[in-house]
């Protein structure tokens, strides 16, 4: 979230942007680009709770299947902010990355 791309989505001047917003919704960050592609900005909670939603559905079917060996993962996320600069055109801006590392232990 609030990396320089998806901040851009939102100073867009133009009428047609007004008319034809490229944030879909409120409620989740999803963005339509100029050539109708999607694109949605992740926290970090969003991809925690991905990964362990992912292990308990392995989990589940493991249960299911009669084993009880369990899948435990270990590691962990963080926010990565890069500064990024071109020199040429004299402007900068941050962007930030979403980097999760997990190693599965069992």
């Amino acid at each position: 979230m609030h990396d320089a791309a998806q901040l851009r989505f939102h100073s867009l001047p133009s009428a047609s942007y007004a008319a034809n917003p490229s944030l879909l919704s409120d409620s989740v960050p999803l963005y339509r680009r100029g050539d109708n592609t999607l694109t949605f900005f992740f926290t970090a909670d969003d991809v925690r709770t991905l990964v362990d939603g992912a292990v308990e559905a392995i989990n589940v079917e493991r249960r299911s299947e009669g084993r009880d060996d369990e899948v435990v993962l270990e590691g962990g996320i963080e926010v990565v902010e890069r500064e990024m600069q071109n020199r040429a055109e004299q402007w900068g801006c941050t962007r930030r990355f979403v980097h999760g590392s997990w190693r599965r232990v069992r």
